[in-house]
């Protein structure tokens, strides 16, 4: 997947959120995991905002001139954040595995 055009700042203000209240809340949460828990529901937040944005703006129910526009908008918004969700998620679980394969020499299988 490439990486979005769009900040994680701007995904969330066309979304109608602040997101430097979003993104400080979630970096001062004093674990590693409970960020990444955090930073999970608030992508599942911004699917549902999209949603219902996604209804007000489709083109097919919303004749104006500008809401195709903000329809791909709102679509690029999500896509960026699930993007950058997907990225926190893939470096723990990969800061997971080097710290298990570390622990005492051996790697450790899960079955």
């Amino acid at each position: 997947m490439n990486p979005p055009k769009l900040s994680l700042e701007a995904a969330w203000r066309i979304l109608g959120k602040n997101a430097s209240v979003i993104l400080s809340e979630i970096k001062a949460l004093p674990t590693r995991a409970a960020r990444v828990e955090a930073t999970t529901l608030a992508l599942e937040k911004a699917r549902k905002i999209a949603r219902e944005l996604s209804l007000k703006y489709h083109p097919d129910k919303n004749p104006s001139e500008d809401s195709a526009a903000k329809f791909r908008d709102v679509q690029n918004a999500v896509a960026c954040i699930t993007y950058h969700t997907e990225e926190l998620l893939r470096k723990s679980n990969e800061i997971d595995a080097r710290a298990s394969s570390q622990r005492d020499g051996f790697i450790e299988l899960k079955k």
